[in-house]
């Protein structure tokens, strides 16, 4: 984590009084300024690696960051701003914004749309570091980036311990992302956030905060425009531990822009507001995770074709596009893996040298699962290219041929109505906040068929809907905790086909 440093946020004691928080954060302006005032809002910011776009997760677009065995969904910020200085070319602290569908933008920076939805867990995220913030005689935050080997961020390590207040206009502390790549970020094509919150809130408040250009001040860089005396972030609240869903549209209090303009989002928060009436302290450990960007507009799935043939794929036809990556006749491979985990290496392989002995060699080595995670996976799978009605078809065989390891290896089959339509926008159409596949377990090696009543426990459909196939997918679930152990297997997949 690189360190920027440390701003101190220089209040006007007349806004102070009438219980508003002043614009943003102060910044380094000369030496009557290096020393912060007492009481002053404490802000420290610190930019983050975004790894190397070569090691993104291989096969489709989307279909790389499925948690296909799940995860749940909720929704007054007053900090607004960030830090303009040299060191850090304007980025910093941030304020905050409202919903989707607001009032357009009048005087806003220029949105540029994101790579895609993940803003946690892909090198081509937008976010750029970290901040935090507290009001005065509170203590901020600390917050550790979680990052993989190679410097992506995959989720933020928070410890609050604010301290205790009986003021109920600065009882606030509080956390976010700023977005860096782009600064302003189009986001009117979804709908909301969703993240995961793991541990403990003890007694603080947790809400979350959009910042949008509008609510952000221009004294704090270049995608901030709002001029008035106050800035502040809309915001949506309490939130809990679990998944959550805040749509754009639920956000509210803004100032002076009331709700969100998606089209100039500056970046993201959560607040946490202490208790002012006699309360146990507020103390907090947790964890956010799976950030990103969501459309669950409703839509209709997808409509299905017959498929040419019961041959899925012999991997004969195969080529290899990439590190891990290969195309078929009817699709391509896919790879994935929870938070910190390393996701399955996938090659082809002939066993006479010619085409029509191609199999696809899998190599598992998940690593141990972090501590304090309750479910961890590694899979690999076959995207279709076409939405396939395979309802004259009872399963799926496949062969297996190798070391599957310790870990039981499950099978699920995909299909467009548990299918996260921001994960698979082509094909995709659950947006509830858990989108998973059913599947079966254990599957051995050898020759294998899986009836498709054979599988269960999707959401939001149990059950698979043969007349829209989307793709199937194979996966491994380290333990974790106090037996957590890596999964670790060598092994091929060939003859995947459907069965009458």
């Amino acid at each position: 984590m690189v360190d920027i440093g440390k701003k101190a946020f220089m209040g006007m004691v007349a806004l102070g009084l009438a219980g508003i928080v002043p614009t943003g954060c102060g910044r380094s302006s000369g030496p009557d300024e290096a020393t912060a005032s007492p009481g002053a809002v404490e802000v420290e910011v610190s930019a983050l690696s975004r790894g190397k776009a070569s090691q993104r997760p291989s096969g489709r677009a989307g279909l790389n960051g499925h948690g296909f065995r799940g995860h749940a969904r909720h929704g007054r910020h007053v900090f607004s701003g960030r830090v303009d200085d040299a060191e850090n070319d304007g980025r910093s602290c941030h304020g905050g914004a409202g919903g989707r569908g607001g009032p357009p933008a009048t005087n806003a920076c220029a949105g540029i749309s994101p790579s895609g939805p993940a803003i946690t867990g892909s090198p081509l995220s937008p976010a750029g570091g970290t901040y935090t913030y507290a009001a005065p005689n509170l203590i901020a935050p600390t917050v550790d980036p979680i990052t993989s080997a190679d410097g992506v961020l995959q989720g933020l390590n928070v410890s609050a311990n604010p301290g205790v207040t009986s003021d109920p206009a600065n009882s606030w502390t509080g956390l976010g992302l700023f977005f860096s790549a782009p600064p302003c970020v189009d986001a009117t094509t979804y709908t909301g956030v969703k993240f995961t919150i793991a541990g403990d809130l003890g007694t603080c408040r947790l809400s979350f905060v959009a910042v949008p250009s509008e609510d952000n001040a221009v004294a704090n860089g270049p995608v901030g425009t709002c001029t008035a005396a106050s800035c502040i972030s809309p915001s949506f609240g309490p939130i809990t531990t679990g998944t959550t869903i805040v749509h754009f549209s639920e956000m509210s209090g803004g100032q002076p822009l009331a709700t969100l303009d998606a089209a100039a989002l500056n970046d993201i928060g959560w607040q946490l507001d202490v208790p002012t009436d006699g309360s146990p302290a507020c103390a907090a450990q947790f964890t956010i995770t799976e950030v990103s960007f969501v459309n669950d507009t409703p839509r209709a799935a997808c409509t299905g074709a017959p498929p040419a043939s019961s041959v899925i794929t012999d991997f004969s036809d195969a080529l290899t596009v990439g590190p891990g990556a290969a195309i078929f006749a009817g699709g391509g491979t896919f790879t994935y893996a929870s938070i910190l985990l390393a996701p399955p290496v996938l090659s082809l392989v002939s066993t006479d040298g010619t085409p029509a002995g191609q199999q696809l060699a899998v190599s598992v080595d998940s690593g141990l699962p972090p501590a304090g995670v309750d479910a961890a996976w590694d899979g690999f799978g076959l995207y279709f290219n076409m939405c396939t009605n395979a309802s004259t078809y009872s399963g799926i065989k496949f062969t297996v041929t190798g070391d599957l390891g310790a870990c039981p290896m499950q099978f699920s089959a995909q299909f467009s109505e548990n299918d996260d339509v921001a994960a698979d926008p082509t094909f995709g159409s659950c947006t509830a906040p858990l989108c998973f596949s059913p599947w079966t377990e254990p599957v051995g090696a050898g020759t294998t068929t899986v009836h498709f009543t054979d599988l269960v426990g999707g959401n939001p459909m149990t059950t698979v809907d043969t007349a829209r196939l989307t793709g199937i997918h194979w996966q491994f679930m380290p333990p974790t905790g106090a037996s957590a152990a890596s999964c670790k297997a060598n092994f091929t997949i060939d003859d995947v086909a459907f069965v009458p």
